[in-house]
């Protein structure tokens, strides 16, 4: 059969047109021309080894599609209608694949019209767009932010919705930055290599803070692999704001180290920070002292007011000592009605004026009940000295001050007492 895009052309010129088989068969995909009434009047040799077989004369919808009727696919009205090249990809029925199609519409030397279809089997593309498109869709819909680096210059290369949003940032101006304009843990390019290399030996998953455009800093947990591509070396990293979770570990180890009733430390984290203390002065040959206070009487407030009194009376009794000691000193709750205070830097008669001035404020204070009652607190304190280059431990000024402690009650309470060692 002879066939040619311009009716003009006899079916002699077309054949004597140079190199025609060659393009024929250099075409990676199949080709087949069809009549209006769909049968094949043509098709390649890939295509019949496609099919197994030359089906000249057969219908394109049942060889190609697999249908026994005219398929969406294989309907020429329109086509035939405005003669116009129309591309397409469509998934066969057939084989389940997907193919990238070109049918242009061509005249035979006796007037009528053929189809013709070149045929791609783009199936691995098509799919690999797909899930291109898929992983695309979810690293920008993603709760984490997802930032390609440049591992070389610390550039960033990309950055998802959520990585511009926490940073708040555009993504072209992201795009402008580098990873020290966000962290302060890189201030220059020795400390950027420097841990570009350890993510290069094994990827890393660590914490950082990142600051934000406003200045603002958000706390991060961070995913980090090295990825060479194409003669450039990135970074990817994966980075979840662990805000809340900062937060809540704070509260926790708040609660851990707190007294639930006023918020001082409790004696677990008091005897703690109280070694650690001791330490610090032993090291620097500096002076602490150490107030151990009981609240007068204090089963009496509880026995006449009741003990939803007795706890108020404790939190004001807390917060009065609070608020007349220095934000460098120690205090706890390590009893009942018991506090203990470390005062860093002060000798015995620094610590004495503190103490006596600590007396008299809580003498001074009185607190009235829900039922008008006047409620008045005293307070006995026991003091020791860690004498400068000293080796004393704390269990040691805990028993020193409670032997003052104790004089200082049966001397009438409401007063300082010195241990006299």
């Amino acid at each position: 059969m002879s066939l040619s895009t311009d009716p003009t052309k006899t079916a002699d010129s077309l054949q004597r047109t140079p190199d025609i088989d060659a393009l024929i068969l250099a075409f990676e995909g199949f080709i087949y021309i069809c009549s209006q009434d769909h049968r094949i009047q043509y098709m390649n040799d890939k295509l019949r080894k496609r099919t197994g077989y030359d089906a000249t004369g057969e219908y394109c919808y049942k060889i190609l599609h697999g249908c026994d009727d005219v398929c969406p696919w294989c309907n020429n009205d329109r086509f035939f209608r405005e003669q116009k090249p129309i591309r397409h990809q469509l998934k066969s029925p057939k084989d389940e694949r997907w193919y990238d199609i070109i049918n242009t519409p061509i005249c035979n030397v006796d007037g009528s019209l053929s189809k013709q279809s070149l045929i791609m089997d783009i199936t691995e593309s098509y799919l690999a767009k797909e899930e291109l498109v898929l992983l695309q869709t979810l690293i920008s819909q993603s709760n984490d932010a997802i930032f390609i680096i440049d591992a070389d210059t610390s550039a960033f290369i990309y950055g998802n919705d959520k990585a511009c949003s926490n940073l708040g940032y555009s993504t072209a101006e992201l795009l402008t930055r580098r990873v020290s304009d966000i962290s302060a843990s890189f201030v220059d390019m020795p400390s950027w290599h420097c841990h570009a290399a350890r993510i290069r030996k094994q990827s890393r998953v660590f914490e950082a803070g990142y600051i934000r455009k406003d200045g603002s800093h958000i706390p991060v947990e961070v995913t980090a692999s090295y990825v060479p591509l194409r003669e450039k070396n990135f970074i990817v990293s994966v980075a979840r704001d662990v805000s809340d979770r900062k937060l809540l570990e704070h509260e926790l180890q708040r609660q851990a180290q707190s007294d639930y009733l006023t918020g001082l430390a409790n004696r677990r984290h008091f005897i703690k920070r109280s070694g650690e203390e001791i330490v610090r002065t032993s090291r620097y040959r500096r002076p602490m002292s150490l107030l151990l206070l009981d609240i007068d009487c204090f089963k009496d407030i509880n026995d006449t007011h009741g003990h939803h009194v007795g706890d108020i009376a404790l939190q004001m009794f807390a917060a009065h000592c609070q608020e007349a000691l220095r934000e460098m000193d120690i205090i706890g709750r390590v009893g009942g009605e018991e506090f203990a205070i470390i005062l860093p830097e002060t000798d015995g008669d620094g610590a004495y004026e503190v103490a006596e001035r600590l007396r008299e404020f809580i003498a001074g204070q009185t607190m009235i009940t829900e039922k008008g009652a006047s409620v008045g607190l005293t307070v006995s304190i026991g003091l020791t000295t860690l004498a400068v280059g000293g080796e004393d431990n704390l269990d040691t000024l805990l028993r020193q001050a409670d032997e003052a402690l104790y004089r200082a009650k049966c001397s009438g309470r409401n007063r300082v007492c010195t241990f006299k060692g």
